[in-house]
């Protein structure tokens, strides 16, 4: 049963955010959030979706905004979520698209629903890091808080929650300035935009207001094995992906798209993983629309 159709959606007694974007009546297509995000990311794809005429399905991943924690929820079980939702909806068939850490959700989509699931679009998605050499090559913040989380849990747990305290108060327009060091120059161009800085900062908030925690159990889903493989996806899967990301590495989506069996990969000159899905989100929807080859 649809309860609100700008917030949630309850389906055989599991409860999911949802926002949707672009043309209520058009091809549906559901979008996965990053690590950490929430439905709100979907934003950066609603006018590309109402000129397509696409329904643009923004779901809240587990323990991030409206969509309660799920322990020992794996990539599988929250494939199955999805489907529910999507029997809710009434939606016989649909498309995923998976932004940088909901790229695996994505994918998880199309190999536990391979009738239902057409198509899969990845921006700057994160691989399936235990089968392509390990976490070693990401951004070093991200490399620090996966080694505290493994050596000292407990001061990984006491470090978000003050991260989350600051995100909520810290101006937001500022907030994304502070990783600038850290950035592409694409990227940092593109987070100096005051519009852009506040839609990333308020997509986190929301996502992470309730449970912070979810920072780290969706590291640990994401560094975990997938539980199932990436050679019995046989959708075609489209992959775009800056050549300037420093976030997910480009090298990740290269060794990814080999375990793939229908992939095409489009490395991105120059972009970086903030500037590629606002700057190339037109040409994400209409490929979602294009005939099939």
């Amino acid at each position: 049963m649809l309860t609100n159709p700008e917030q949630m959606i309850t389906a055989r007694g599991e409860t999911v955010g949802m926002q949707v974007f672009g043309d209520p009546n058009g091809r549906p297509v559901f979008f996965f959030h990053g690590w950490p995000g929430s439905r709100l990311q979907g934003r950066l794809g609603d006018a590309a979706a109402r000129k397509h005429r696409i329904r643009f399905i923004a779901l809240d991943r587990p323990g991030y905004g409206h969509t309660p924690p799920s322990p020992g929820c794996k990539l599988t079980n929250w494939a199955d979520t999805v489907g529910r939702v999507a029997d809710a909806l009434g939606i016989d068939s649909f498309d995923t698209v998976g932004l940088s850490g909901g790229g695996p959700s994505a994918l998880a989509c199309a190999w536990r629903h391979p009738a239902r699931v057409k198509a899969v679009k990845l921006l700057g998605a994160a691989p399936p890091f235990s089968d392509v050499g390990g976490t070693g090559d990401l951004m070093i913040a991200f490399r620090l808080l996966l080694a505290l989380r493994r050596r000292s849990p407990r001061i990984a747990r006491w470090c978000i929650r003050f991260a989350a305290t600051f995100i909520q108060i810290f101006p937001a327009n500022c907030l994304p300035l502070l990783f600038l060091p850290f950035l592409p120059a694409a990227d940092r161009r593109f987070v100096r935009r005051g519009a852009i800085a506040r839609q990333l900062v308020e997509s986190v908030r929301v996502g992470i207001r309730r449970h912070p925690q979810v920072i780290l159990e969706d590291a640990d889903l994401l560094t975990a094995s997938w539980g199932f493989l990436l050679s019995e996806i046989h959708q075609k899967v489209e992959w775009w992906h800056g050549t300037a990301d420093r976030t997910v590495p480009f090298v990740y989506a290269t060794r990814t798209v080999k375990l793939l069996p229908h992939v095409s990969l489009h490395g991105m000159e120059n972009e970086g993983h903030y500037s590629l899905p606002w700057k190339f989100a037109d040409q994400v929807m209409r490929s979602l629309t294009a005939p099939d080859d």
